[in-house]
């Protein structure tokens, strides 16, 4: 026999054998959807791209662990509250930071704003904030706004009043030509540029006699300008009631003689609008009622929230010991304790007032 033949026969039988020992196994087809029977496709896959912008709420939301609804909440962020996005997904949620917390909030609930924005700054600490960048508000009434866009936060600010520039927030909130972000009045906020100036013309002596009994009968918060001043040793030239300067200017220099530094004055006058954006963002436990304040009638003064001007520090201490030798005084009421020995939720080592004629 031919042995191609053979070894055809040969391949045969291996085969044969194969098949007696597996065999095979017929195919299923795939089944055909009923007629009118949806179709259910693959869960869509969530990809998300890097953006810079801000978010600002329209409802009340959840902050959610991922971008969609099935993700856990771990916190809530409040209608109107500014928050830094820096993702968004396909599926139209933003990545947020806010308050300590990082995750995703639905685009349905929010609007979004990448140049001259409102925005969260973080908690006030102090009107310079480690600034150095300082101009002065150019007129009387000169206005800060929430954002460029938006409405005003204070609208009668002072002429004269010192004004920090913020170059590193103002970049994150999206520059815009012609306006500044700023530090100013302990709030943050839009100025218009030409609104403001590099140095201050305010006096520095009560040049028109006023009395503090005289300041006192104006309305509060609504000073005239003739009746305010700036210390004349302070480089912010901070605004105050003119009467108070000379004593305050006694009092830096048995500072100085002291500690080898200025006085640093954080907070002096505050118009009624200013008064009214203070009680609205601390409430009644810190801020004043509007028009009570006796920063509306500039006499009172804020030094910095820092620990040498706490409680504990010796700028403090030095200050409650020696003060009123110069008619400054720190209240009673806003001592840390209370005579029966409780903490005293008023409490602000911080604040000063002038007692003086």
């Amino acid at each position: 026999m031919d042995h191609r033949i053979r070894g055809v026969r040969r391949v045969m039988t291996v085969l044969a054998a194969v098949a007696l020992i597996a065999p095979l196994q017929p195919v299923a087809a795939a089944p055909i959807p009923a007629q009118g029977a949806a179709v259910v496709a693959a869960p869509a896959v969530v990809s998300s791209t890097a953006v810079k912008l801000w978010v600002k709420p329209t409802t009340r939301l959840n902050i959610r662990t991922g971008p969609g609804t099935k993700y856990a909440s771990i916190a809530k962020i409040d209608k109107g509250q500014p928050a830094y996005a820096t993702a968004k997904s396909s599926n139209d949620w933003y990545k947020i930071t806010t308050k300590g917390k990082t995750g995703w909030v639905s685009g349905s609930y929010v609007r979004t704003c990448s140049k001259g924005c409102e925005i969260d700054a973080g908690p006030y600490t102090t009107n310079r904030a480690g600034l150095t960048d300082r101009y002065y508000s150019r007129l009387a009434g000169t206005d800060l706004y929430a954002s460029v866009n938006g409405a005003k936060r204070i609208g009668d600010i002072p002429a004269n009043s010192i004004v920090y520039r913020d170059l590193a927030w103002e970049r994150k909130a999206g520059q815009v030509s012609g306006w500044f972000y700023v530090r100013t009045q302990g709030a943050d906020g839009w100025m218009k540029s030409s609104a403001l100036k590099r140095t201050s013309s305010a006096k520095t002596s009560n040049t028109t006699k006023v009395t503090a009994a005289a300041v006192r009968r104006q309305s509060n918060g609504n000073i005239p300008a003739s009746m305010l001043a700036a210390a004349g040793w302070d480089k912010e030239k901070t605004l105050l009631a003119a009467p108070a300067v000379a004593d305050l200017t006694k009092l830096n220099t048995a500072f100085k003689n002291k500690f080898g530094k200025n006085l640093d004055i954080d907070l002096a006058y505050r118009t009624l609008d200013t008064q009214k954006f203070f009680y609205s963002e601390l409430g009644p436990y810190i801020a004043a009622k509007p028009g009570t304040s006796n920063h509306g009638w500039g006499l009172a003064i804020d030094f910095p929230e820092s620990y040498n001007y706490s409680f504990s520090g010796k700028y403090y201490k030095w200050l409650k010991a020696n003060s009123s030798k110069y008619n400054w005084v720190h209240r009673k009421n806003l001592e840390q304790y209370r005579s029966d020995g409780s903490k005293n939720p008023y409490a602000e080592a911080w604040h000063f007032e002038y007692v003086g004629r």
